[in-house]
Formats: C-alpha cells, structure tokens, sequence
C-alpha cells in the first residue's frame, strides 16, 4: 500500500530481496500527527541556552548508520558557525571527537528528551538535518516538517520517498557538499520559509489514521 510517489518502496524491495520472493508485499508509510497532542515543553531550551543562538537540530542514536559525525565535520568545515548544533538521542556525543577530546562549543547534546522537549526543539529549530546512511523509514524528518521544521536529509534510501520535494537533499558521505547546503539554506530567509509551507503540506499525507486505513484495507483485501 504505498503513496503516489511510492515513499518506503526501498523497504519493499529490500524485503523482496531478502526472501527471495515475488509475492506481493505492501508497506504501510507511518503517520506524522501524534504531536498534535503533544504540550510542547519549551523548559529544555532553557536548561542548555538553546535560546542565545539560532540551532541546527540533529535527533537520533549515536549509533554509526545515523551518521551524525558527517554532520559535525560539515559544520566544523564552516568555521565559527554563527548557530549551534543541537544533537537529541543517544549516549556518548565524544565518539565525535578525536580521541575522546572536547568536543566544540557549538555543539549541545541534550541527551535522551521527552516527547514534549522533542516538540520544543523542533518548533524552535531553524532547520532539522537528518544524515542517516540508512532508513527504513525515516520518521524524525517527517516528525520535523509536521512541526513546520525546514528539512535538509541524505539522499541515500528512505528519506527522499518519505519527504519528497519538500525537502534539501545531500550526499550523505560528502561533508562539504553538507557545509555548503547548510551555509546556502540558513542564509536564505525564502528557502527557509518554502521548505517550512512544504513540509507542512507533505506532513498532511502522512496520518496515523490514513496508516491505520491503509492497513486495514490491506489485510482484508489479501485474505
């Protein structure tokens, strides 16, 4: 059961390709809207002085498919960035570093964060850059266009069937060409507020209830 452009088809052919089979497989896309119910809790923007400077918000596990070093080395390549790097999720930010060492100062891990906290620093985020070298799916940056959040996403399987034309695309083994989309994204007020209208447009395809018919559509059809 896929969308018009087929988001999470990479899914199915990879399912197809591990079983060896030609049957038929549906893959139901998740939804965007659990936020909706969601209160924002604007007090972790507080608690590490999120509010000062403009941020570039990462969200994740630091495990190595989620590809936040390629992040950090193309901010890094920018020199005294005028924003910070926002990392949410994961353990251990210093795997980043050089042999344990400091990382920069612009850079702030917030660590494991509520739902609520989640909502906050999306809605206060200039842009959500999602760097993954694999994905099932890719909920984060949908989570980030529903909440009106600009998205900058790798090329590299799910994330362009999943967030379309609403969001900016980059290589996601290509640290400079990262930097350099960062750099022209944040200079530009009108890409910003056009990934932002996009985003939330293609946000409203992606429904829990839309998900939830999709399914149910597909088991009784296929009895």
């Amino acid at each position: 059961v896929l969308f018009p452009e087929r988001p999470t088809d990479c899914a199915r052919r990879e399912l197809a390709a591990v079983y060896g089979c030609q049957r038929h497989i549906a893959v139901v896309p998740e939804g965007s809207d659990h936020f909706e119910r969601v209160q924002a809790d604007d007090g972790i923007l507080d608690r590490h002085a999120l509010r000062a400077r403009r941020y570039v918000l990462g969200v994740g596990s630091m495990a190595p498919h989620k590809n936040f070093a390629t992040l950090v080395r193309a901010v890094g390549l920018l020199k005294n960035p005028d924003f910070d790097v926002v990392l949410a999720g994961g353990a251990n930010p210093r795997v980043f570093g050089e042999a344990g060492a400091a990382l920069p100062s612009w850079i702030k891990h917030v660590g494991y964060v509520s739902e609520g906290e989640l909502k906050s620093l999306y809605q206060h985020a200039t842009c959500f850059v999602f760097p993954s070298l694999y994905e099932g799916f890719g909920l984060p940056p949908l989570e980030a266009m529903a909440l009106g959040c600009p998205v900058i996403a790798s090329d590299t399987a799910s994330p362009p069937e999943v967030c379309g034309d609403a969001a900016v695309y980059f290589n996601a083994h290509k640290p400079q060409e990262l930097a350099d989309i960062i750099d022209a994204t944040l200079a530009s007020t009108e890409k910003l507020a056009a990934l932002k209208v996009a985003g939330l447009t293609r946000a409203q395809s992606f429904t829990w209830q839309i998900a939830t018919r999709r399914l149910l559509e597909e088991v009784f059809n296929n009895q």
